[in-house]
């Protein structure tokens, strides 16, 4: 038996063996009768109002796209492991954030549809008889919706989705409350950074910029979970037509792996840098579609003699 299965067993018996030790501490006797879960649905379902209403109690499993608390409050956000339009549902759990999942990390919940200021969620908050659970089990995310700036500002469709956007510039600084306006030529959409990022100078252009549609203040916005998702994926490429993604450590694409290649890739982590769609898929040493300390670090052992990328394996 797998731990998925493990742990799906544990969600639906630890609730009747709580309730039996209460019923024998308290001295009851006969059967303790203890409600089926909800029927399960899709965020797809759930986003389109098929076969549920607003405040009905579902069950839904999906993939973590957002981390808990990630934009510092008890929210996480999921999707149907196909992806595509309608795929993403917000869940809140409230300040006891009961969830803590991971990205990627599969999550079984249980909770009351909600419209929150008309964005459309799972309130897991008052849910204790079957309490929402990441499962410590890890799935693929699907590739993110595409989409341009003018289209996502009333794309419903995608809200709690995870988009991407293509030559995107930046049109504006933030304004108070951290609101930036962008633009591919589209018309203009808005970013909202997390506050410990810094700030692109207004001119700045993303190759690609990745984040989760939220509906937010009564505006649809891209929300960048790191910075990571203001790099193109290493596995995709605006033009169709592009060379291959190549994971070799040559970040600078001058044609040899230098330490100034690692050192190159820890400003692109840090955010110092932006770069191009090659030299992101360079930087991304091991394949794994992030750039992280750890990829600066294989391309400076690289550099050395004593280590190598994905691509040279």
């Amino acid at each position: 038996m797998s731990l998925k299965q493990q742990v799906r067993i544990l969600f639906l018996v630890r609730p009747v063996l709580l309730i039996g030790v209460c019923a024998v501490f308290l001295g009851i006797t006969g059967p303790v009768i203890l409600a089926d879960p909800p029927p399960t649905f899709t965020a797809a379902e759930i986003q389109q109002y098929i076969g549920v209403n607003e405040g009905d109690r579902v069950r839904f499993t999906g993939i973590c796209t957002v981390e808990s608390a990630v934009y510092g409050f008890s929210l996480t956000v999921a999707c149907d492991p196909g992806g595509g339009e309608w795929s993403g549902i917000a869940i809140y759990d409230g300040y006891d954030q009961r969830l803590n999942a991971d990205r990627s990390e599969w999550v079984d919940v249980v909770g009351i549809v909600e419209e929150y200021y008309d964005k459309t969620e799972i309130n897991c908050t008052n849910e204790y008889e079957y309490p929402p659970l990441a499962l410590n089990e890890f799935g693929s995310l699907p590739f993110p919706v595409s989409t341009t700036t003018g289209a996502m500002s009333t794309a419903e469709s995608m809200e709690s989705c995870i988009i991407i956007l293509y030559d995107v510039e930046v049109m504006s600084d933030p304004d108070p409350y951290g609101d930036i306006s962008i633009d591919d030529g589209s018309g203009i959409g808005t970013v909202l950074f997390k506050v410990v990022e810094p700030v692109p100078p207004v001119g700045t252009v993303f190759d690609c910029l990745r984040g989760n549609l939220d509906y937010h203040f009564g505006e649809f916005k891209i929300r960048p979970r790191d910075l990571n998702d203001r790099l193109c994926p290493p596995t995709s490429t605006p033009d169709p037509s592009a060379t291959p993604c190549i994971h070799d450590g040559d970040a600078n694409q001058d044609g040899s792996v230098t330490a100034g290649d690692a050192q190159l890739a820890f400003y692109m982590v840090l955010g110092l840098y932006i770069p191009s769609f090659e030299e992101a898929c360079a930087a991304d040493c091991n394949g794994d579609e992030e750039i992280t300390s750890g990829d600066a670090q294989q391309i400076f052992m690289k550099a050395l003699g004593t280590g190598a990328c994905i691509d040279d394996l």
